[in-house]
């Protein structure tokens, strides 16, 4: 049984061809809620980065294609399942793909015109979507600003979490990050938070030099198109002679990934919460481990929504959007969504949220 859509359109993106842009299914009809499904009317999504690796088929092969998109947004509850607890209808919802409490339902086959379109756990780029419980998040505080609460389903804690949670840095040190997207953004915002001595920034993109020079006055900013030999020597430079103590990759690029091990001291940390292209291995000297080094990887950021949200809430509400931070995000409409992931993978934009 599918559910009639006649209050609204149900317009939603999905893959359906590796390295192009989104079909667009109009009026999606969706199935019937399972026990722990709840059907939201999505009002703002974000687009991950994530998301762009699969568009491009840079995680393996995706046996789902052809499939909904999207892992962050902010939505109202229009029906649950029947075993669905934690929230009711007319709630409004943080959707993240960071597992909470509740039940999580099957994989999905919606039909549409002569395919079967695939939708797992949490979809978003659609008017209309079914998500389990777990996925659906009832926030306490009442003053957010609404189209940037699906920064908390992914990339604000990740970004933050990485270095608040998992890093957990000493204060007064030098921090080196390499790419600035999403979780980059939040990453220098959690940075700031432990009053750092430096911070250096890794950046291939001219455009977003660009930016991070014009806002963000207290970092220092290399290009990553010199060679590692002359990158070291400019770190060093900044750094009074000295290494860095931690360094952050948040670029994806392997070889960046490769590199940051030989920017931190002997007694530094290299941290990732960044996706390299499948098949692609780091190639590190077991040495640098021998004299210390430490490599580190980040899932989510640590973070746990229901647990931490007081947390979340501060250094959204107290912290992103009393900096100059939220300049590096960019709204675009729905139907807009291809424009929005051509300015992402130019560099254009740091972060884009779509209105639905």
């Amino acid at each position: 049984m599918c559910i009639k859509n006649n209050f609204m359109k149900n317009n939603a993106f999905f893959l359906n061809t590796i390295k192009k842009p989104l079909a667009k299914a109009k009026n999606l009809k969706l199935p019937s809620p399972g026990p722990y499904h709840v059907m939201v009317k999505i009002i703002y999504s974000g687009i991950c980065g994530s998301q762009l690796k699969e568009i491009d088929g840079k995680r393996g092969h995706d046996k789902y294609i052809p499939h909904l998109l999207g892992h962050e947004g902010f939505g109202k509850v229009i029906r649950t399942g029947s075993r669905v607890k934690k929230i009711k209808k007319d709630d409004f919802v943080l959707l993240s793909w960071i597992k909470g409490k509740g039940g999580q339902e099957k994989n999905l086959k919606i039909k549409y015109n002569k395919k079967k379109i695939n939708s797992g756990p949490i979809t978003t780029f659609s008017n209309l979507s079914l998500i389990s419980e777990n996925r659906c998040f009832k926030l306490s505080n009442k003053s957010y600003q609404k189209k940037f609460i699906p920064l908390l389903g992914c990339s604000l804690p990740t970004g933050v979490g990485l270095v608040y949670k998992d890093l957990k840095p000493k204060k007064n040190k030098s921090f080196v990050v390499s790419g600035i997207g999403a979780v980059g953004i939040f990453s220098l915002l959690g940075i700031m938070f432990f009053k750092p001595r430096n911070i250096i920034v890794l950046e291939t993109n001219i455009y977003k030099m660009k930016f991070l020079k014009k806002y963000l006055k207290n970092i220092k900013i290399i290009s990553a198109t010199y060679s590692k030999k002359k990158i070291i020597e400019k770190i060093k430079l900044i750094n009074e002679g000295d290494l860095a103590d931690y360094a952050i990759d948040c670029s994806g690029d392997i070889q960046a990934m490769n590199n940051c091990i030989d920017y931190i001291k002997n007694n530094g940390k290299f941290i990732f919460a960044s996706h390299p292209d499948h098949n692609k291995k780091l190639q590190i000297n077991p040495h640098e481990l021998i004299k210390g080094k430490k490599i580190m990887g980040s899932w989510g950021g640590g973070f746990k929504i229901e647990r931490d949200e007081k947390i979340l809430n501060y250094f959204l509400q107290n912290v992103f959007l009393k900096s100059n931070f939220r300049k590096f995000i960019k709204c675009y409409k729905l139907n807009n969504i291809n424009q929005a992931i051509y300015d992402i993978k130019k560099g254009k934009i740091f972060k884009a949220l779509l209105i639905h």
